[in-house]
């Protein structure tokens, strides 16, 4: 019985070990729900940026001009002629750097601007940018892009680089989960826009290193996640995250993914994991002190038990001890009279063999005179027949 208690409290404790599951955490998004809205207002602006440069480009053409038709004659081409737009400029080159000594000392900036034409498909070459500049703060913007309106299915791509973006006074939203400020560290952002018809696309990469937070002025954490989301952002040194929104039509779909999303999980897998030890070898040890206490308790009322049944079955002994006594009396009494019983038919079987000795030997000895007479009488009849012949 008790071996049997052992083995349901073993799988009553199992039982409960299968209802503490734990929620995938690997699959938390930590990034998106932490940043999601400010990445989503920066690409969006991007992608409103891209979207007015692309807008005030000039209008694509559908379809080319049609040729007049033919009319069977020779065709005649004059050397040394060319089409060109209405307005038509070939190549910008530009360049510039700060005064020494200046507020802009240290400033400079260089780019090519080629293809700026207002009706592209005459051209026939696509519009060009790269733009390159750095900041007397070491900021570094790079741009290259290429609109191709030369065909109605048109193709555009802005590629976009900032290096050396400080972080200190970036804003961080009213998030409880993230810093009230951050003190240091600089950012980079890669980022490629792509126009089609009906669709455009953005991704980007955001990089950050040098970080250091401050979480002055934030209240403590109440729970388990905010504390250990305060924890990985506090100790973090370097951020990777990467976006991608693409917009067709009216609609925007946005991917995040982050090295936040890794390092968060990992520590909370590794909180959680120290808990649910701690929580598991609780519940052990609150079973087995529960099981020995049940045990305990059992192995007293067996033996209670066992006691009062020993002495029922002695009570019973005797009983049954008694009555064998009385049974054996019974039959020494029964055999005692069985053998009288014996000797008064011995005796009446012996008596009523004389007796009937005495009747058969009277009826023999009748049985012989009616003979003697009856042979007599046949005799004497004989005799007178014997006359007759």
């Amino acid at each position: 019985m008790i071996k049997g208690l052992q083995e349901e409290a073993e799988a009553d404790y199992q039982a409960l070990l299968a209802l503490a599951k734990l929620p995938d955490i690997g699959r938390i998004n930590y990034a998106e729900a932490l940043l999601g809205k400010a990445i989503y207002n920066t690409a969006v602006f991007i992608l409103d940026t891209a979207a007015f440069i692309q807008k005030h480009l000039p209008a694509r053409v559908d379809k080319p001009p049609k040729a007049k038709p033919s009319r069977d004659g020779q065709d005649i081409v004059f050397p040394g002629r060319k089409t060109y737009p209405r307005f038509l400029i070939k190549k910008i080159a530009v360049s510039g750097k700060g005064t020494p000594g200046s507020a802009l000392d240290g400033f400079y900036a260089s780019g090519v601007i080629t293809g700026i034409a207002s009706e592209p498909p005459v051209y026939g070459l696509p519009l060009t940018a790269a733009l390159f500049a750095q900041t007397p703060s070491q900021i570094l913007f790079r741009l290259n892009g290429e609109f191709n309106h030369v065909t109605p299915e048109f193709q555009d791509t802005i590629e976009l680089t900032l290096q050396g973006l400080p972080l200190p006074g970036l804003d961080l939203g009213g998030s409880e989960y993230l810093p009230s400020k951050i003190l240091a560290g600089k950012a980079g952002i890669d980022a490629t826009v792509k126009i089609i018809p009906e669709r455009m696309q953005l991704k980007a990469l955001f990089t950050a290193g040098q970080i250091k937070a401050d979480f002055s002025g934030k209240p403590e954490p109440d729970d388990l996640i905010a504390e250990i989301v305060r924890k990985t952002l506090a100790g973090i040194d370097q951020v990777t995250i990467d976006c991608q929104l693409e917009q067709v039509n009216d609609g925007l779909e946005m991917k995040i993914s982050s090295n936040l999303n890794r390092m968060i999980s990992e520590r909370l897998q590794a909180t959680i994991g120290e808990k649910v030890t701690g929580f598991t070898r609780e519940l052990r040890a609150e079973v087995d002190a529960r099981l020995r206490e049940a045990e305990r308790s059992l192995d007293a009322l067996k033996a209670s038990y066992e006691e009062a049944i020993a002495a029922k079955l002695t009570e019973f002994q005797k009983m049954i001890d008694l009555e064998k006594q009385k049974l054996e009396a019974k039959k020494a009494e029964l055999e005692t009279k069985k053998k009288e019983l014996e000797a008064e038919l011995d005796a009446m079987k012996k008596e009523l063999e004389s007796e009937l000795q005495k009747k058969i030997k009277a009826e023999e000895e009748k049985l012989k005179a009616e003979e003697e007479k009856l042979k007599k009488k046949l005799e004497k009849e004989f005799e007178g027949i014997k006359d007759l012949f």
